[in-house]
Formats: structure tokens, sequence, C-alpha cells
């Protein structure tokens, strides 16, 4: 109900605003919907009565442009009391008075539809991945649109997950006057980015060091995992030999345990305001944010912690 209230006011809100300008311009409660394939115009929302169809005036005004720019595919949407004020700009008070006008309560302005292209689906498909991995270079490597759905201009993308695939599962979704159609998108794409190759044959253990690798561009959506950075690897192991020119990959790296079996352990207890430090005995080995099992030396009770830093866990 206040919906409809809130219209009839603008209607008469508007209907009063433009009879202040001329007791000849009525506002009729309609809605207009005009495409802005070309420069809309004056003639294209309002129109005369019979008395004022050969005026000069009414000549004058009907090819006053809106200029207005509406993006593809978008719409905006302007009321009675803009046009009124379009017309103000243009026309005199006097000159108002010897014309007879009708003009709609709201006019939306439907931006140019654009056709299913390769292009647009390109870049669409290009921009989505390309918030996934911003070190990627994204390409296109085959698209297929049937012609048969070429001719929809209403149309939009449905991506079914959020990681990098070769072929990856795209649906084009199309809206119909019976509703909207979907249809599988028939699409290969490669994503490459920087990947960190041995330059001699690394054995198991060996700690690695900047000098021991080169850089290649390789596509992502044929690894199985990513390369941890060059400035990552200080200090860090290998859990497995790679021989000369083979990928290094984030599964190849030792964990960096920072507690270990067996060993001394401080332990924190955490509760509101109350903090308790006391030692355990890791009953695994573990690295920054694992959870493992700890024994109490006091309690001799086991219990679950996470890792926090070399030699020191927080009890869960």
């Amino acid at each position: 109900m206040m919906k409809y209230f809130l219209l009839l006011f603008c209607i008469l809100s508007s209907t009063v605003w433009a009879q202040s300008l001329s007791q000849t311009v009525l506002v009729i409660p309609e809605v207009v919907s005009v495409n802005a394939d070309s420069q809309v115009k004056m003639k294209d929302i309002i129109s005369p009565s019979e008395d004022s169809l050969d005026s000069p005036l009414w000549k004058k005004l009907s090819n006053i442009p809106l200029d207005l720019t509406v993006e593809d595919n978008k719409s905006k949407t302007i009321n009675a009391s803009y046009i009124s004020k379009l017309i103000r700009s243009d026309l005199s008070f006097a000159e108002l008075k010897s014309l007879s006008l009708r003009m709609p309560y709201e006019v939306i302005i439907k931006g140019k539809a654009s056709l299913i292209s390769q292009l647009r689906i390109k870049n669409e498909v290009k921009a989505h991945y390309k918030n996934l991995c911003f070190e990627c270079s994204i390409d296109i490597v085959d698209l297929k649109i049937p012609l048969s759905l070429e001719k929809f201009s209403d149309w939009s993308l449905g991506f079914s997950e959020e990681r990098l695939t070769r072929s990856p599962k795209i649906r084009l979704i199309l809206n119909s006057l019976t509703g909207p159609i979907e249809a599988p998108l028939a699409i290969q794409i490669s994503a490459t980015r920087d990947y960190l190759a041995t330059v001699r044959k690394l054995e198991a253990g060996t700690v690695l060091s900047e000098k021991d690798f080169t850089v290649r561009r390789i596509d992502m959506t044929q690894m199985t995992d990513v390369s941890p950075k060059l400035e990552n690897l200080k200090g860090r192991k290998l859990n497995r030999t790679l021989l000369p020119g083979e990928v290094l990959l984030q599964s190849h790296l030792a964990k960096n345990l920072l507690v270990r079996t067996g060993q001394e352990t401080k332990a924190i207890l955490e509760d509101g305001l109350i903090r308790l430090e006391f030692s355990v005995i890791p009953q695994s080995s573990g690295g920054l944010g694992e959870t493992i099992q700890v024994r109490s030396l006091d309690t001799k009770k086991n219990l679950s912690a996470v890792v926090l830093e070399s030699g020191k866990v927080l009890i869960k």
C-alpha cells in the first residue's frame, strides 16, 4: 500500500511541478521504455496534442537531445521532473503556454544490447580468473559458441568452480521470454605463471638456496601444485630428490618442524584473563599451525595443542 501511495505522491508532485511551468503540460501515470541505440530526443518520450503537432515550437522541442550516456546492457531511469527541467531550459514560459504536451511519469532508457560475442566472453573469463591468480597470464586457447545462441543479447556467464583448470566448467546463461536457459560453454584456457626449476641435481635433504633455481613460465592448469616463492626458500629442505630442470613444487619441501617428538616444549593455556605456562612433551613433531598431541609433565595427561613457534605450543 505504501508503494502505491508513494507512486501517487510522485505523480501528483511531478504534475504540479510541470503545471507550474505551463497549464498545458500533462503528466500521465505511464512508464515509457526507449532504446539508446541512437540518440534519444524529446519526441521519443513526450507527445503533443493535434493542435501543437505543426507548431514550430514543437518542432524545436522535439529535436532536443536528452544527452544521457547509458552503458551497454544497462538502463537509466528519469522522471517527469527531470524532463520538465530540460524543457524549461530550452523554452520560455511564454512559449510553453502555446503548447499542449503529454509526458510520462517515468522513462526507462535502455543501453545498447550486446549480442553474444567471442571477444566479450573472452574478456569476462580472463577477468574472472585473473582475480583467482593475479600473477597469472590468462589466455583463451579455444572457444566455440553455437550459431543458434549468438542471436541472444541478454546473457551472462556462470562459473561452477573457483579454480584454474584447462577446461573450466562455465555456463552460458541466456534470458529468454520463457525464462533462463543454461548451456555449457566449450572453452579451454591457459594460465601461465612463474615456477622454479632446478639448475642441478638436488638430493633429498638438501638445504635450498636461490642459486639452485631458475625461473620458468609454465601453464599452471597442467600442474597439481604451485611453486614456492624464491625469497621463501632460505633454510628449507627437500623431501625428495629433484633432477636438473625439474620444477620445484610446494609439496617437495620438507616440513619446517618447530617442535619435535620427545623434546621438552613450553605450553601456554589461556582462559580469559588467566594465562598458564608449563612444560609438555610432544608426542609427534609439527610445523607452524599444526595440531599435535602433547603430554603434560605435571599431570601425565595427553592434551591437544597448536604449534605457535619454535619450542612453543598453545593448548586448545
